[in-house]
This record gives C-alpha cells, sequence and structure tokens, in this order.
C-alpha cells in the first residue's frame, strides 16, 4: 500500500468581533460552509438546549424552536474522506473566532465569511456611521443656542467657543455610548439574534442609543454655555 502526506500549514486564526448575526447572516454563513465537504453546526440557544444541524435549511426549522438569542453557534467544514476539520466558526459572548486549517484552500471562503460578520460589526471606530454623531452634534449645537439665546448674549466670544465647547462635549457622549453598549454587553464578542434583521422593534426601539446620545449632548451642552455666558457677562 502507498502512502502519501500534505502539508496543509499552520491553522489560521481570525477573531471576527465584536459582531452582530442576524438570521440571515447565519444562513450566509452556514451555506458558505456546506459549499465544499461536510457541514456540521452546534447551537446553543439563551436556554442551554443544544440543536445540531447538518445543512443550512435546517435553520428555519431551528429558528422556531430556539430563543430569540442564542448564546454560541459552532459550524464547522470537514474533509469528507479523512473526517478532519477544514474550517470553524464559533460566535459566542466570549468569542467570535474562525479557524482555517488549510488556509489556502479556505482563504476565499474565509474572507466571505470576515465580509459579512464585519458588515454587521458593532464597533464605534467607524465614526462615519454613527447616527450619533449627527445627532449628538445637532443637540449640543441646539443646547448652546438655546443657552445663548436664554442667557441674552449673542457675543461673538460665546459662539467661536461653541465649536471646541461641542466637540468635548460630543466626545465625551460617544465615549459614554461606547461604554454604555461595551459593558451593557459585558463586553460582548457575538451577539446572535435568532430573528430577521427588519424585526428588532419600531424606531424608538432601534435608535436608544443615538437618543441617548442627543440627551448626553443636549444636557451638558446647554449647562456649559450658560456657564461660559455667565462668565463672559461678569468681564
Amino acid at each position: 500500500m502507498a502512502i502519501t502526506s500534505r502539508y496543509l500549514g499552520t491553522p489560521r486564526k481570525e477573531h471576527l468581533g465584536p459582531t452582530k448575526i442576524y438570521r440571515e447572516q447565519l444562513e450566509q454563513l452556514a451555506k458558505i460552509f456546506e459549499q465544499t465537504g461536510v457541514y456540521s453546526s452546534i447551537w446553543t440557544d439563551s436556554n442551554y438546549v443544544v440543536y445540531q444541524s447538518t445543512s443550512s435549511a435546517d435553520i428555519a426549522d431551528l429558528g422556531a424552536m430556539m430563543t430569540p438569542r442564542l448564546k454560541v453557534v459552532r459550524m464547522i467544514r470537514r474533509d469528507p474522506v479523512t473526517d478532519k476539520k477544514i474550517m470553524e466558526l464559533t460566535l459566542a459572548p466570549g468569542t467570535a473566532l474562525l479557524v482555517c486549517y488549510r488556509a489556502e484552500e479556505t482563504a476565499s471562503d474565509a474572507a466571505r465569511i470576515k465580509e459579512i460578520c464585519k458588515e454587521r460589526k458593532r464597533t464605534w471606530a467607524q465614526v462615519a456611521h454613527i447616527p450619533g454623531l449627527l445627532v449628538g452634534t445637532i443637540a449640543a449645537i441646539i443646547g448652546a443656542a438655546i443657552a445663548s439665546r436664554f442667557l441674552g448674549s449673542s457675543s461673538s466670544p460665546v459662539w467661536l467657543s461653541l465649536l471646541p465647547v461641542t466637540m468635548a462635549l460630543l466626545a465625551l457622549g460617544l465615549g459614554i455610548k461606547y461604554l454604555w453598549k461595551r459593558l451593557g454587553a459585558g463586553l460582548t464578542q457575538a451577539v446572535i439574534i435568532n430573528l430577521p434583521e427588519g424585526s428588532q422593534g419600531g424606531l424608538l426601539s432601534r435608535k436608544r442609543d443615538d437618543l441617548i446620545v442627543a440627551g448626553i449632548m443636549f444636557v451638558p451642552s446647554t449647562a456649559t454655555n450658560v456657564l461660559f455666558t455667565l462668565l463672559l457677562q461678569r468681564r
């Protein structure tokens, strides 16, 4: 009997979190895993009931059986001949990890998986995509204008001080928003929602964080500009 061997390379680990995944993305991920090789998955819901699946088509049925929030989702692709792992994805509160045991063979699939998770990243570093930035700025400016108008002062020094005051308080507001989400989630890496993305409540529910930022920005901006105006009036 002939003996053959091949070098598979060092497993490559990709940390994907923090990320937020809905049912649509779970289906996309499962389809990627089952394209080549043997697919299997393990699902743990918030009641710690464990389900197993071998097809992306099962996700619709799993959705009806499991709780709206999931604790752990693990997807595995195995070699159909050797049964060895080719690729493994683990999504859980403490980790969002993709391990490619055959990095070169799975490079394109790994890129697609990372892109799916990246689109739902809950990172505050993407400042341009945080509606709270615009909401907070508007709230801070309105607060400053109300303060100046209420105290009967529209002098240029007050308005010249508006921009730095607004930016400083905006940074504070966004920082508090970031800590609110991160500490409130217990430094969660992956949030897994067993529901369609569009079913997460009404507008007020979805924009709660941005309303919090607006409130945080409005109050200190108004108070700070009141103090600025009073100080300038005494000079």
